[in-house]
């Protein structure tokens, strides 16, 4: 099983029509909760430019495996097990603010990762919070993963004093922009108002999302605890640099999975999130996990995947 998921060429062109199927029945007939999202343009154009925007999540994806050989070679595995959960979760597929907070967070890591033991560090350290500082634009709650990313920071080796300051000016000068030009670009008011809305959280609770929502949430979750825990267990037979960047991508992944559980009302901004750590986690699993245990665990994460994919709403 791993070794057909992970080797056969065709596994990719039928995860791709797969995918595209998916769409096309959740544009059309609503699969998966499609009056539960708010209209951006028109239907029809809010699902094209969203089979855009998550495109180009699976295609950074694979950029960030390739420049960083986060499997050690030219695998296609973590792009393949992201386009597999993009399909599963058909509520991110019409255009929305969700789709700003994945790209940023996919350019992030793709800086990030790159200031592993750099001089240029403090500059990574700067535009990773940057994005993170746009992405709060629209969920004002997501200022908190701030300190996750100055942790890995830490964890790649570049963290500085210099690293820190531009960390904070990075988050910052978003802020500084809206907040000089809001007299004349919002209403009055709504700058207080984005900045209160920070510490305003939740009672928690899976409760409130829906059946579709929830089986994804466990299914993205079983991936990346099954990746990661197979990841600890084999640490010792990966290359140093290889540990660091999964070190991170495990950080990342526990905090927003976390997060989610925390505050699951900001699901639909978490989730993609969740999504990219899964996707590699599980990636590194079913490219090096050998054996029938791993088999059978592989097995199990397809069958849940693909009943959340065609049978839960």
């Amino acid at each position: 099983m791993l070794e057909t998921y992970s080797k056969n060429r065709l596994v990719w062109p039928v995860a791709l029509v797969f995918t595209f199927f998916t769409w096309i029945m959740n544009g059309w007939f609503g699969l998966g909760g499609k009056a539960a999202h708010t209209v951006v343009l028109t239907p029809f154009f809010d699902y094209l430019f969203g089979m855009v925007v998550c495109a180009a999540a699976v295609y950074m994806i694979a950029e960030l495996t390739t420049r960083y050989s986060l499997l050690g070679n030219t695998d296609r595995t973590i792009s393949l097990t992201m386009m597999l959960l993009v399909a599963m979760a058909t509520f991110v597929h019409p255009l929305q603010k969700a789709h700003l907070v994945l790209i940023c967070y996919l350019i992030s890591y793709l800086v990030m990762l790159g200031a592993y033991q750099s001089r240029q560090a403090p500059v990574a350290a700067f535009s990773v919070n940057l994005l993170l500082g746009f992405s709060t634009l629209v969920c004002p709650q997501l200022l908190w993963l701030v300190i996750v990313n100055i942790i890995s920071l830490g964890v790649l080796r570049a963290l500085t004093m210099k690293s820190f300051v531009a960390s904070v000016l990075g988050l910052a000068l978003p802020y500084w922009f809206w907040g000089v030009l809001s007299p004349w670009i919002g209403p009055e008011g709504a700058f207080a108002d984005h900045l209160s809305q920070m510490t305003d959280f939740g009672s928690g609770g899976l409760d409130i999302l829906s059946s579709k929502e929830v089986w994804s949430f466990w299914t993205a979750l079983a991936m990346f605890l099954v990746g990661a825990v197979d990841f600890f267990l084999n640490v010792h037979m990966n290359r140093s640099r290889m540990r660091i960047d999964y070190y991170v991508v495990c950080l990342q992944g526990a905090a927003v999975f976390f997060f989610i559980w925390l505050e699951p009302q900001l699901f639909r901004y978490l989730f993609p999130l969740a999504m990219v750590n899964s996707a590699i986690a599980c990636g590194h699993f079913t490219s090096f996990a050998k054996g029938r245990i791993p088999d059978i665990l592989l097995s199990a994460i397809l069958v849940l995947w693909l009943i959340t994919t065609l049978f839960i709403s």
